[in-house]
């Protein structure tokens, strides 16, 4: 505030009329009965309220320095009146803060302080140190009313009153400057840091002062803790804190019981704030890391891959043109989910090899995989959230058919029930062909151009033939000793087998025997390749594929055809036909199609 000389009351002034103070302020029981048993509320009003109708007794000031002021006068001047005591008010409540909470701690006083700094933590659900911020800039808000309104009166007044008005005013100002200065250095709130602020002995007249000292000094420092700390604090002789009355029989130790459970809840968020040992058991909640639930994750990703899916999604990105950062992450979210998948399968099919190399439960163990696996999901979920509530949808959509695929898949070889052609080809769509169709229904989403442009029968068809091809190479030796055998999974090639009723009598009779030994020998796994050498199983295979091939053909041709309707620069889309000729060729380590 600007600087105001300090009032002086004149020589010929006259009291204040009896009937302005009693009509115009409350009395002093009044006020005080107010704020002693005002309880918090909920209701927000409650603490401007309060604060309007604070304990600053403003009433005695004319009595003091004999203004001359009518009741018309006072009223006009209440406004800045008002302001004041909530400058006065606030500096109280900022600096007796702990001073408070001992107190309340100490006489076993249900619920926070009666204090506008413990009104605004409970409020805004803050910390103390919280609380007095928010309290500093309301103070400083205030003030600045405080002089808009201070330059208002003064000039509307008129002459006559002007130097009476002005000697009000910076009896106003400097009580609540005034007040500032004396509790931050005043002995009332002194901390034993400054030991020339406490109180000398002389001054120490009663039990209640010592203790009050005592705590307060510990509860600024850091060295008081939290009230459970305070359930038996050490009180010499047999005084109480407040009135002399013996405690405990005079014992000198004050049990603290029955303690609020949200005074205790906002110590334990607050006062550590000022603590410089705080136990771990106080400490504020952290993040935590996921490093440790990402290690299996990390383990697989190490692998290597072809990498279909990106590759497919930069294909896709020719005809969408999405966004860098949308791009990046819907492959986050395909490559997190497909290595779920892969963890999950490994250990639902109990199969203790990926990519050549022992599976993430072989090494992180069975549930840790599991969790990282379930963790993916909640991952891919908040990468989701990144681009659009209908991204979620579609996240969901297509996750909910990954499952339900995989569920088919475990449900068949579980209760080993022969499945149809039909059933194989819908539980892939679900299982293999989800995550292609959720990668371009996700970048359609996100699409600059071409957003209605229809992908997914296309990419189902891709998934088709890659699941299809996994299977015949998988029973060509190339993924170690045909462990798809020893899983007793249904592969496409198996079902045509079982379905030729020329061949299938020995090989059910295998599969059975695999059921019951959980694994079969390299001899019963060389007559089961026999068998489907004899049904033209692998032919039969290679046929579909080639199919499955002519018919992306054609449907890449008719999305190509109707991109140059509308005037698409790019003829043709040579990322997809580059995977497709890649999946065609003979695998130099998977082997040839043809085998």
């Amino acid at each position: 505030m600007a600087y105001i000389p300090a009032p002086s009351p004149p020589k010929n002034s006259r009291p204040v009329p009896e009937e302005y103070l009693k009509d115009y302020f409350p009395t002093l029981e009044a006020r005080v009965s107010y704020r002693a048993d005002d309880e918090l509320r909920e209701a927000s009003g409650m603490y401007e309220e309060w604060l309007r109708r604070g304990g600053c007794f403003w009433n005695m000031m004319p009595h003091f320095h004999g203004f001359n002021f009518t009741k018309e006068n006072y009223r006009k001047l209440n406004c800045a009146e008002i302001l004041a005591y909530q400058l006065c008010i606030l500096t109280n409540d900022l600096y007796s803060a702990e001073n408070e909470w001992v107190a309340q701690v100490g006489m076993d006083k249900p619920g926070l302080p009666t204090s506008s700094l413990y009104i605004i933590m409970r409020l805004h659900d803050v910390s103390l140190g919280e609380a007095k911020e928010i309290l500093k800039r309301k103070w400083l808000d205030i003030e600045s009313s405080f002089i808009q309104v201070r330059e208002q009166l003064m000039a509307e007044c008129g002459p006559h009153l002007a130097s009476e008005y002005a000697r009000y005013l910076s009896c106003l100002q400097y009580a609540a400057t005034g007040l500032v200065v004396f509790t931050k250095e005043g002995p009332r709130y002194a901390s034993h840091k400054d030991p020339g602020t406490i109180p000398s002995a002389r001054d120490r007249n009663t039990r209640s002062r010592i203790y009050h000292e005592k705590h307060s000094s510990r509860a600024k420092t850091g060295q008081m803790g939290s009230p459970i700390q305070m359930m038996h604090l050490q009180v010499p002789g047999a005084d109480s804190l407040t009135n002399g009355h013996a405690v405990e029989n005079g014992h000198g130790r004050l049990e603290l019981q029955n303690i609020n459970r949200e005074l205790a809840a906002k110590t334990a968020n607050g006062m550590p704030e000022t603590r410089a040992d705080k136990a771990p058991w106080l400490s504020k909640y952290t993040k935590l890391s996921d490093e440790v639930n990402l290690k299996p994750y990390d383990y697989i990703k190490s692998m290597p891959s072809k990498g279909i899916r990106n590759v497919a999604i930069d294909a896709l990105d020719i005809w969408y043109m999405v966004p860098q950062r949308s791009l990046e992450i819907v492959k986050n979210i395909i490559g997190m989910l497909h290595t779920s998948s892969l963890i999950i399968d490994d250990i639902e099919d109990c199969s203790e090899l990926r990519r050549g190399q022992s599976s993430a439960h072989m090494v992180f163990g069975i549930p840790q995989s599991i969790n990282t696996a379930n963790y993916l999901f909640v991952k891919c979920l908040f990468e989701a959230q990144k681009l659009s509530p209908s991204a979620v949808a579609i996240f969901e959509d297509e996750l909910r058919n990954l499952h339900i695929g995989q569920g088919l898949d475990l449900h068949w070889t579980f209760h080993q029930e022969c499945l149809s052609e039909a059933e194989y080809i819908q539980m892939i769509d679900g299982k293999t062909g989800g995550l292609f169709r959720m990668a371009s229904r996700l970048m359609r989403d996100q699409a600059i151009q071409n957003k209605d442009l229809e992908v997914e029968d296309l990419l189902t068809l891709i998934g088709r033939f890659f699941q299809i091809r996994d299977d015949h190479q998988t029973l060509a030796r190339a993924k170690g000793s045909l462990s798809d055998l020893d899983e007793g999974k249904y592969s496409f090639m198996l079902i045509h087998a079982l379905n030729n009723q020329k061949h299938n009598h020995q090989l059910k009779s295998l599969l059975q025997l695999r059921l019951q030994r959980g694994f079969l020998t390299e001899e019963q796994k060389d007559l089961i390749m026999k068998i489907m050498g004899r049904s033209n199983s692998m032919e039969y295979t290679a046929m579909a594929l080639k199919e499955i091939s002519m018919e992306v053909e054609v449907k890449l041709g008719y999305i190509e055809a109707q991109l140059a309707e509308r005037g698409f620069q790019e003829d043709k889309n040579w990322i997809i036909r580059a995977i497709m000729a890649r999946l065609r060729l003979p695998d130099p380590i998977m082997g040839s199609l043809m085998r």
